[in-house]
């Protein structure tokens, strides 16, 4: 059939779409994360003390504007861009809500921000908490 695009499709474009508008205004307003990209972009040796990383710049590099910390998309700092991206991992059906070790390395994949564990550990523990009925 003509059209008959499954309704899912565009739903998940939007919310890509929307996700991706996130992120860009999420990085520019991020301290750390741009004053990390410009060390990279600077070839720093280290980076600032200010910005309080503990990694290392040989691990980092800039590839179309997006600052990846080995191999893996740095996500800036925001609560909701976070929890979008933890939401999506955790709570897709194909995943079937895995625990918290389990989400850390299916996001580990493919993200990484400072203080990673914790978020997930959170979401996780949040999520179990309000999410299943008590029997």
């Amino acid at each position: 059939e003509e059209g008959s695009e499954q309704p899912h499709a565009e739903e998940l474009r939007e919310e890509q779409n929307e996700l991706e508008k996130l992120w860009q205004e999420t990085a520019a307003k991020d301290r750390v994360y741009q004053g990390a990209k410009q060390a990279i972009e600077d070839q720093e040796r280290r980076f600032p003390v200010s910005l309080g990383l503990k990694c290392s710049t040989e691990d980092c590099s800039v590839e179309e504007g997006v600052l990846f910390y080995r191999g893996r998309k740095w996500v800036p700092d925001s609560d909701k861009l976070r929890t979008a991206i933890i939401s999506n991992a955790h709570d897709s059906l194909a995943t079937g809500h895995p625990g918290r070790e389990l989400t850390y390395k299916i996001l580990a994949r493919d993200y990484f921000w400072p203080g990673m564990t914790n978020s997930i550990r959170r979401y996780v523990r949040n999520y179990d908490t309000c999410g299943r009925s008590k029997s």
